[in-house]
């Protein structure tokens, strides 16, 4: 699963006000904030701060129902909680099919934390602590809400906190222990979706079928619409898709290192048009990956659209594929 891999995370630096040792795991929790834009509430120390994760100039800035990153600071000292969509459901017995995965069996202590008002939550705490890392994780809460998807909330300190180790992880505990729902959820029924491109005179409509929902991207000259499959918690077949609409697209295979001569050639229809796809096949990475770049400059001088599947096996293309083939474009 990757839910149990090693967690990274790059630490902000900002100082404050120092707490001693024996009030850490005191420290007041009156600072409400919002979770994955919505998805869940937590209360933190007084001081903690929604802080994002930097991105490149030339990049989108992270998508607040994808991550959220809290910081409290504490003289040198940094607890760090943050919050990833995994894009992943149960329906069935949550703490079963935890408690059955042999990586967490491997790695972690887990117990049932929250289970009431239709959320539902399971702490973990790592059997090790790798001091090498810049960001330590010390506890880690996966949730249940009530549309029965998941996101997990990870916990870490930097080294000027381990000393104190044990104060934190109190503390991080006491934070998950306030956990309460909130007013966002994804919707999981086959429907139609309708979004604006670069502005309000063109746009796109999406049947999706059950259990797919959308993410945008976007920068002032791009937009990136992501389709994401809910799977299950032990449903180790995924498969994604994007739709890039901008000037400067570039291609996904080249992120694996894959060389275009390498490519197959696939035909297909894209807003009725047909057109041909690169189509590659990586049985060693769990690979596969099928795009194309098209102008559009109908639409715009030098726009240009990525659309890109990549799954870890062929099934899920039939699915993407059906969603790319049935995408409609409107002028107002």
């Amino acid at each position: 699963m990757k839910y149990a891999q090693a967690f990274t995370l790059g630490i902000a630096v900002i100082c404050n006000s120092v707490v001693s040792a024996q009030t850490i795991a005191g420290t007041k929790l009156n600072n409400r904030q919002s979770i994955l834009n919505g998805k869940a509430f937590f209360n933190f120390p007084e001081t903690a701060a929604n802080v994002e994760r930097q991105v490149d100039i030339m990049s989108a800035g992270h998508n607040p129902n994808e991550e959220t990153r809290i910081i409290y600071t504490n003289g040198k000292a940094k607890l760090v909680f943050f919050a990833q969509e995994l894009y992943l459901v149960s329906d069935k017995n949550l703490f079963g099919e935890v408690s059955s995965d042999s990586a967490y069996k491997a790695n972690f202590t887990s117990k049932v934390l929250t289970n009431s008002d239709s959320v539902f939550s399971i702490l973990s705490t790592p059997l090790r602590y790798d001091t090498a890392q810049a960001a330590i994780p010390i506890k880690s809460l996966l949730v249940q809400t009530p549309d029965s998807t998941l996101f997990r909330i990870d916990a870490y300190i930097n080294m000027a906190a381990f000393a104190d180790i044990g104060q934190y992880q109190t503390l991080a505990e006491n934070v998950f222990n306030t956990l309460t729902k909130g007013n966002r959820a994804i919707k999981r029924t086959e429907r139609n979706e309708k979004y604006y491109l670069l502005d309000s005179t063109q746009s796109f409509t999406f049947h999706l079928p059950a259990n797919f929902c959308v993410t945008v991207d976007k920068a002032y000259d791009f937009k990136v619409f992501k389709f994401h499959k809910l799977r299950g918690f032990n449903d180790n077949v995924w498969g994604d898709m994007l739709i890039y609409v901008g000037d400067h697209p570039s291609y996904v295979f080249m992120d694996y290192g894959l060389d275009q001569r390498g490519a197959q050639k696939d035909s297909g229809l894209f807003l009725g048009k047909q057109m041909n796809w690169l189509l590659f096949t990586d049985e060693t990475q769990g690979i596969f990956l099928k795009e194309q770049i098209i102008p559009r400059d109908d639409i715009g001088v030098g726009l240009r659209m990525h659309v890109a599947m990549v799954a870890n096996r062929q099934e899920p293309f039939t699915e993407l594929t059906k969603i790319e083939q049935d995408v409609t474009q409107s002028t107002k």
